[in-house]
């Protein structure tokens, strides 16, 4: 699984570098960034926020690069918690 992280990180850069460069990208562009992401994905939780956005791209035309990077940032601080074995507040259960 390591390898996938690294593998998603890479592609995550380089989408970055990609949409500094371009305000706007098709829906076509985002579609193929995302589905490159879901192969490096698929073993993690953050899947389903990719898979949300593939559904948005059937949907929408165009993407600014404003959404693109926070879904970007969203993707790498969910890899980031788990990495760090963080659960959710409410899947603990704490006793007085």
């Amino acid at each position: 699984m390591e390898t996938m992280g690294v593998q998603a990180k890479d592609q995550i850069e380089q989408w970055r570098a990609e949409t500094a460069d371009k305000p706007l990208q098709s829906a076509q562009q985002v579609q193929d960034r995302l589905l490159d992401l879901y192969a490096a994905l698929r073993a993690y939780p953050v899947i389903g926020e990719v898979e949300k956005w593939l559904g948005l791209t059937r949907e929408r035309s165009l993407f600014e690069d404003k959404e693109i990077v926070a879904l970007l940032d969203e993707i790498e601080t969910e890899l980031a918690v788990e990495a760090l074995g963080i659960t959710e507040p409410e899947a603990e259960t704490t006793s007085s």
